[in-house]
């Protein structure tokens, strides 16, 4: 036992966790700090639906907006209506137990936000080291930075579970590439209780398996270990409210899978329609390089069409990360071209940034 856990600190580069921690440090700061000064300007939402209400005197509550509140109402007093069911319970049942040592729901919440970007923004160092054989952070960062000022990236230091999600995601990933698949499928099986677009990563993480050519048991583990905790859920919801499937119910009822095929071209905003051009982009580009990151990146197409809607989707495709690598790879010798798409991103975060805190965005 002690071997192995000295094995881990080796592994650990210390340089990379002070490189993600000063990422995570900068982002929350700038985020904050932009928020406050905004709505001493921008008058809010008057929608009392769209706030969280309960801390009015907390300087944080403006990092909580719309489905974040759902979250640390489930943390406050568990699932007390099959509605909520939508909202999966690892994030909250954090917060809880935070909450016992912090006293506060909303600063539970947005710890568990910040320290699972900095292991998200870890594994993500890690994992473009991994694929472009990279060794410093500098040249990293370059990469990154698509990530950090991607549109919708404010969801990643607010109360919900992008940042969990994309921590227990990338790691999962990350051990997936290096063939340490019990780990990948540990993170896997807290993932599949974090956001229903862990699908997405679990069937990606199968086609890195058969990249690496796993055997049929290894992937057929990995399978059982991952889906057993979204089978938990399922038994709980059953005992709950008397049906398995009420987290279905419950899209139907927060708008999903009740649209028709019009909504889409109807619904289709402009960042909607960059984010879909730059994904088909992105699966041309992965084709002959690594076919997995290609599929995976197809995959976030199917979202709006098996939703029938664009609602959500610019803040899932934050998790195609195979489309933010491939901008910066395809820039990487096009300096100005390069600069200009990263002006035009930070500001197009600069917009979310202060549309979500003023309440008018949360999605």
């Amino acid at each position: 036992m002690k071997r192995k856990f000295n094995k881990i600190l080796k592994a650990i580069n210390k340089k990379e966790f002070l490189f993600a921690f000063l990422l995570t440090l900068s982002l929350v700061l700038l985020v904050f700090l932009m928020g406050y000064y905004n709505n001493k300007v921008v008058i809010k939402n008057p929608d009392p639906k769209a706030h969280y209400l309960l801390e009015p005197n907390n300087p944080l509550s403006i990092l909580s907006n719309w489905d974040g509140p759902n979250y640390l109402n489930i943390a406050r007093n568990s699932y007390t209506n099959a509605s909520q069911t939508i909202f999966l319970p690892l994030y909250p049942i954090l917060i809880h137990l935070l909450n016992t040592i912090v006293h506060s729901y909303l600063d539970s919440a947005l710890i568990v936000s910040w320290i699972s970007l900095f292991f998200a923004l870890y594994f993500y160092t890690k994992i473009i080291k991994e694929v472009f054989n990279k060794k410093d952070n500098f040249s990293v960062l370059n990469y990154l930075l698509f990530f950090i000022f991607f549109p919708t990236a404010v969801f990643l230091v607010a109360t919900y579970t992008e940042s969990l999600f994309a921590f227990l995601a990338l790691a999962a990933i990350y051990f997936a590439l290096k063939k340490r698949y019990p780990l990948s499928a540990l993170c896997s099986f807290l993932l599949a209780i974090t956001n229903v677009d862990a699908a997405l990563v679990i069937f990606f993480i199968l086609l890195i398996m058969i990249e690496n050519k796993a055997s049929i048991k290894k992937m057929v583990g990995y399978i059982l270990v991952a889906v057993s905790s979204l089978i938990y859920y399922l038994t709980y919801l059953n005992y709950k409210f008397n049906s398995p499937l009420a987290f279905l119910a419950s899209q139907k009822k927060q708008g999903w899978l009740n649209h028709n095929y019009l909504e889409l071209i109807t619904g289709l905003n402009p960042f909607s329609l960059i984010f879909l051009i730059l994904l088909i982009f992105s699966i041309k580009y992965w084709w002959n390089k690594r076919k997995s990151f290609s599929i995976y990146s197809f995959l976030f197409l199917l979202i709006p069409i098996l939703g029938n809607q664009f609602g959500g989707f610019n803040r899932y495709v934050l998790m195609a990360f195979p489309m933010q690598l491939m901008l910066y790879d395809y820039l990487k010798n096009k300096p100005k071209l390069y600069t200009f798409s990263l002006i035009v991103t930070t500001i197009c975060w600069s917009y979310f940034v202060f549309q979500y805190v003023a309440g008018y965005v949360g999605g």
